[in-house]
């Protein structure tokens, strides 16, 4: 680049040898101010010709730009022309005249040629926008310096920041870089989408068709011919390539890569730009100026190929049309400040002739008039508003009344509908009822048909059977006789000695009363420990003495079926018999709390699993079912007579036993002892008789089995819960006890049982008192006392595991213990125990404990520290072997452990005597 561009403008002007610069720049200051008045090409034609005559200008210049300026007129002609042509055409210099002397017709004729100027100024900008994006945004303004533009779509008011693609990613719901438009139609997504498209694929496509012909001699240079499509515009373009030609080559894009750079294209234009105001004197802050940028925008929006207006269209054609726009502009404001005058000087004579009106004293007394007959007809329509909102609330009020008798008919009206309803639906419920009990009596007379008609069946059946059975049995008869004959004539009479000894040996079994079963525990074949044989049983014997009380209180009502204390799978020992003949072994529970026998038959109807086979009645030769008039059956609490004594025995969790009662010989060991009554259950429900298949009642009532004994009276001897051996069952003569029985001289205690009315099956005693440690505790007689109701009291079972005293006695031996036994108290309750201590620290289990003695009436049993107090060393606590109870009393097994007890039916007692069970 010369030298001479890079200094300033003003550096030009000073240093200029031009005497025409000279000279202009010595111009008055009327002349000055005259040339501001000028129209601006005016202005910037005399620049050009001030500034084109410096020497060193001229040599820089291109020769096509100087064979320009030698056609064109001298600069000092042109000058002048140019002057004189903007002084008679401008329209601002007319402005000037004394037609327009008013301040404020000039202010608004600059007004309006600023909003035209604007206006042209947008449409320049908008003219570029030829992108479908911009019809449905606007641009919103925003800092100076931005890279991208803000538009605002006009569907969702949702401003887009990033310009216009991101717009037309908005309009067309594409999620890539902005959010999709959810107001916009489909039509102009799908308008959007197809201009997108059409880009995409043009971007591949050549603007311009290109021919290259190559040469004969095998060139590879050729020649390019461009084809374009002309316009309207061509007058003003020249052939880019002449244009170029002309220019020296200054212009050209040179090689594709330079081409393509809008950077440097930028800086070309800018270069230009720049050029144009150096070589000129042009002011740079006419940048600013409006009438600039729109030129710029125009040229930019044009693209290449501009060819610049010549100064004859200057200053003939371009310039009349801006005067005329300039004449219809200042018609138009002068049009509206004559209609803005008219009207305000009409305004003023309105208001100046009402002002005199009103100022009149006949327009004074007819104001005062008017504003009387006002009140007097809005007090008027007052008074009558009123008395239509009374009215109106009157009639309201009437309707509402009316409403209101109409609503109470109304419900009236339901609720006798409802009565009636529920009269019909009572009745036909009782009629359903009705109709249903009458079909549920025939069904049974039905099935009590059927049953009598089998059992008359089964019973020709049978008397067939036993015809059959009498006359076998004469023919073996009648063959052994005959034999036997033969013999006594044929062989001389000899017996063997092991008859005799087997004769002998059954005349002794069936001449002794009494017997002995083995009693087996039920954790005993589970390798468990003290404390968790004991936590075991104790969540049976909790379960026990809830059904227990649960059963007493039960009693007081009209109920009719048995409820049993036993809970399924709440039973602590398991005794081994064998029935029918020949014999079947099965294990049965043992519980003093019941009085029935029973065991399941077949055919079952339903049956829990057992161990053991079912016992098959029809196998057994002396099975026999009870008349429905024999003493057993008619000791059932509930029973039927349909085909034999029918029973149905429920227990107290209502686990229940259905059946026949029947007699059959029972064999405990190898004593068989006959006709004992019992129930043979064909429907038995309960998931706990898993552990043995029936159960053998050791109660008070008839049915038990000791009451059927001759000699109504058995002892039993336990050993610890967690020994190995086996404890013994003694009944009728062999229950017996005497000082011999005892490891030691130890002293019998015998103390009567008492009676329960409600609940004859259990063992009730009278306990009056408890010792701790030798000093008797202050508890009241009636606190285990059997009350009036039934409730109360105290009893003895050997399928309960712990004792359990009523709650204020049992606070009392609790804090008893506590006060003597000099040990921490374990509060953890990890045992399951309501008492428990630490042991020393030395885990020592010999701790000195008090003595613990029950004062039962007429017998005072002192208990061995081992049943009461349990330790393990492995917890390191030690515990009582007590628990608290609301209501009933239990005296539990591990306080009867290494003591025979005897249960005497005869004489009502029990007796307790010491005794080392594991060698009885």
């Amino acid at each position: 680049m010369p030298r001479s561009l890079s200094r300033s403008p003003s550096y030009r002007r000073r240093y200029s040898p031009s005497p025409v610069a000279h000279r202009h720049s010595r111009r008055s200051k009327r002349e000055r101010s005259r040339s501001r008045s000028r129209s601006p090409f005016s202005n910037s034609h005399s620049r050009r010709r001030s500034h084109s005559s410096s020497p060193r200008r001229r040599r820089n210049r291109s020769p096509s730009y100087r064979r320009r300026k030698s056609r064109s007129p001298t600069p000092r002609k042109h000058n002048k022309r140019q002057g004189s042509s903007s002084r008679s055409l401008s329209p601002l210099s007319k402005s000037s005249g004394p037609s327009s002397t008013s301040s404020e017709r000039k202010n608004a004729i600059e007004k309006l040629k600023k909003e035209e100027e604007e206006k042209k100024r947008l449409v320049c900008k908008m003219s570029n926008r030829k992108d479908p994006a911009w019809k449905y945004g606007v641009e919103v303004e925003t800092d100076a310096g931005k890279a991208y533009k803000y538009i605002r779509c006009t569907f969702c008011e949702k401003i887009i920041k990033g310009g216009v693609f991101r717009m037309k990613q908005h309009l067309a719901g594409i999620r890539r870089n902005v959010a999709p438009c959810t107001r916009v139609s489909d039509d102009v997504r799908d308008e959007i989408k197809s201009y997108m498209t059409k880009n995409d694929n043009a971007k591949n496509t050549a603007q311009l068709v290109n021919f290259t012909s190559q040469t004969k001699g095998g060139s590879s240079s050729g020649s390019v011919s461009q084809l374009r499509i002309g316009g309207p515009m061509d007058r003003f373009v020249t052939n880019i390539d002449e244009d170029e030609a002309e220019l020296g080559g200054n212009n050209k894009q040179g090689s594709e890569e330079e081409a393509g750079s809008k950077e440097k294209a930028c800086d070309r234009t800018s270069m230009d730009i720049a050029k144009f105001f150096f070589e000129n004197g042009i002011a740079f802050n006419v940048v600013s100026s409006p009438s600039f940028i729109n030129m710029c925008c125009s040229v930019g929006n044009y693209g290449r190929g501009l060819k610049p207006p010549t100064s004859c269209e200057l200053s003939t054609t371009i310039l009349k049309e801006e005067e005329s726009n300039t004449q219809a502009i200042v018609a138009e404001v002068e049009l509206k400040l004559l209609e803005e005058e008219t009207a305000r000087r009409l305004e003023e004579a309105i208001r100046r002739n009402v002002e005199q009106r009103l100022n009149s004293e006949e327009a004074k007394l007819e104001v005062v008039r008017r504003i009387e007959e006002g009140r007097e007809k809005l007090f008027n329509d007052i008074v009558t508003q009123l008395e239509k909102e009374k009215e109106a609330a009157l009639m309201e009020a009437r309707q509402k009344e009316e409403q209101a008798r109409r609503e109470r008919e109304e419900l009236d009206k339901m609720l006798e509908e409802n009565k009636r309803r529920v009269e019909e639906a009572q009745r036909r419920e009782a009629l359903e009822q009705q109709r249903k009990e009458e079909e549920r009596h025939r069904e049974l007379e039905l099935i009590q048909r059927q049953k009598e008609e089998a059992a008359r069946r089964k019973k020709l059946e049978e008397e067939e059977e036993q015809r059959a059975n009498q006359m076998k049995s004469s023919v073996i008869v009648l063959v052994a006789l005959a034999i036997l004959f033969a013999l006594c004539f044929n062989v001389s009479p000899v017996q063997s000695t092991s008859r005799q000894r087997a004769l002998l040996e059954h005349d002794q079994i069936n001449s002794q009363n009494g017997f002995r079963v083995i009693l087996k525990h039920v954790d005993s074949s589970k390798n468990l420990t003290l404390f968790e044989h004991l936590q075991r049983g104790m969540k049976r014997g909790q379960h026990r003495l809830k059904k227990l009380n649960s059963m007493v209180l039960a009693a007081t009502s009209d109920d009719q079926i048995v409820q049993s204390p036993i809970h399924p799978g709440s039973g602590e020992f398991l005794m081994q018999l064998s029935i029918g003949t020949p014999p079947e072994t099965y294990n049965a529970i043992l519980d003093t709390g019941s009085d029935l026998i029973w065991t399941q038959c077949k055919p079952c109807t339903e049956c829990f699993n057992q161990p053991t086979p079912i016992f098959d009645p029809k196998k057994s030769s002396s099975f026999s079912k009870l008349s429905c008039s024999h003493s057993l059956c008619q000791a059932l609490p509930q029973s039927t007579c349909s085909s034999g004594c029918e029973y149905l025995y429920t227990y107290g969790d209502y686990s229940s036993t259905q059946g026949v009662m029947a007699t059959e010989t029972f064999t405990f060991g190898k004593v068989s002892v006959p006709n004992i009554g019992f129930g043979c259950g064909d429907d038995n429900e309960g998931d706990g008789f898993g552990q043995g298949g029936g159960l053998v009642g050791l109660g008070r009532g008839p049915l038990s089995l000791v009451s059927q004994l001759k000699e109504p009276k058995f002892s039993y001897c336990l050993t610890s819960i967690d020994d190995t051996k086996t404890s013994s069952l003694l009944m009728g003569s062999l229950a017996s006890v005497n000082s011999s029985s005892s490891s030691g001289d130890q002293e019998i205690k015998t103390t009567p049982l008492i009676k329960n009315s409600l609940q004859p099956s259990f063992y009730y005693l009278s306990l009056e008192g408890i010792s701790v440690g030798g000093s008797r505790l202050s508890i009241k007689k009636s606190t285990f006392a059997l009350q009036d109701d039934g409730t109360g009291g105290l009893i003895i079972d050997s399928g309960t595991t712990i004792t359990y005293l009523e709650k204020s006695a049992f606070d009392k031996v609790k804090k008893e213990f506590i006060s003597q036994i000099k040990l921490s108290v374990d509060n953890s309750g990890s045992t399951g125990l309501d008492l428990c201590f630490h042991l020393p620290s030395d885990n020592s289990e010999n701790v000195d404990v008090p003595k613990l003695v029950f004062h039962f009436e007429g017998a005072d049993l002192e208990l061995p520290s081992e049943n009461y107090m349990v330790g393990d060393s492995s917890m390191g606590v030690v515990c009582l072997a007590i628990g608290s109870s609301s209501g009933m009393s239990i005296f539990g097994n591990v306080q009867q452990q290494n003591i025979l007890v005897l249960h005497d039916l005869n004489k009502e007692t029990i007796s307790f005597l010491p005794t080392q069970c594991d060698q009885l």
